[in-house]
């Protein structure tokens, strides 16, 4: 199990066009059939600030998300909407509690 944290940042005056974006992206995601989980979030404390929890079940299944074009547009389509602090983190499930 392959999961994604994605930690995007706008900057000032920037927050509903960023979302807007980012929300365009779930329906295009929806249709892929190996991402397990694509969750956006906003935070709670700091409400410009939106999270991606992403779920694949093998690194193939990213590497295929991550080439959809939709996906190779993204950096374009928020440039200049960002501020510099955002990140992107892959991680290896090693072991879960699900109920």
């Amino acid at each position: 199990m392959v999961i994604v944290n994605a930690i995007i940042k706008p900057s000032q005056g920037n927050e509903k066009k960023v979302e807007k974006i980012l929300r365009s992206l779930i329906p295009k995601v929806e249709k892929e059939e190996r991402t397990l989980i694509y969750d956006l979030y906003r935070s709670k404390s700091e409400p410009c600030t939106f999270f991606f929890y992403e779920c694949y079940p093998d690194q193939q299944a990213l590497d295929s998300h991550s080439a959809q074009p939709y996906l190779q547009e993204l950096g374009g389509r928020l440039e200049g909407l960002l501020r510099e602090d955002n990140f992107v983190e892959v991680f290896e499930l090693l072991d879960r509690i699900q109920k």
